[in-house]
């Protein structure tokens, strides 16, 4: 945790942090938080982004926290601070906006954030811009594309927002292209 890119590792803790506190409220941040779908007012933005920090249980948390740990441990050093926010950030709203295209169910947490981080990584590393971790970096980013494309087009796991994977996803491979990834030494 110490040795994380300093964006990534505060993203962390903010996740950890609100669900620390939600957990101690009984819920009560998440109810508030959840993006419901597109209400008509100048908030629908605000809820979509605010629903990524928020999350289903425990296990819903740990596993957006692990794919942001290893998410932004290869792409921030080389995008910067500001690019790997950016990208999150998109992610987490663009990912609720398309689930409520597709359904009318409440979505939350992180994963449109991570799918946005996955489609940057995997057009950054199959234009060889990762270094060493490019290939890493396509793998996971793989998987997650394949679990969401499995989950949207299948009824096997309907509990999982697998269209705001996606849009999170495509966000994020469509704002790849504007990156100019940092040359590392190592």
């Amino acid at each position: 945790m110490f040795n994380l890119p300093p964006m990534t590792r505060a993203l962390i803790l903010l996740l950890i942090g609100i669900g620390a506190v939600d957990w101690l409220v009984g819920g009560n941040i998440s109810f508030a938080l959840l993006f419901w779908g597109f209400e008509w007012s100048p908030f629908v933005l605000w809820h979509a982004f605010t629903s990524a920090f928020v999350h289903a249980s425990l296990a819903h948390l740990a596993l957006n926290v692990a794919a942001l740990a290893i998410f932004g441990s290869v792409l921030e050093p080389r995008v910067g601070g500001r690019w790997f926010l950016g990208l999150f950030v998109a992610g987490a709203v663009a990912g609720p906006l398309t689930h409520a295209a597709f359904d009318s169910a409440p979505v939350l947490g992180a994963s449109a954030g991570n799918g946005a981080l996955a489609g940057a990584g995997l057009v950054l590393a199959r234009r060889q811009q990762l270094g060493r971790h490019g290939q890493l970096m396509a793998l996971f980013a793989s998987l997650f594309l394949l679990t969401s494309l499995i989950g949207f087009v299948l009824p096997v796991a309907s509990q999982i927002a697998n269209a705001a994977h996606l849009g999170g996803f495509l966000v994020g491979a469509l704002l790849a292209t504007r990156i100019r990834p940092r040359r590392l030494l190592a």
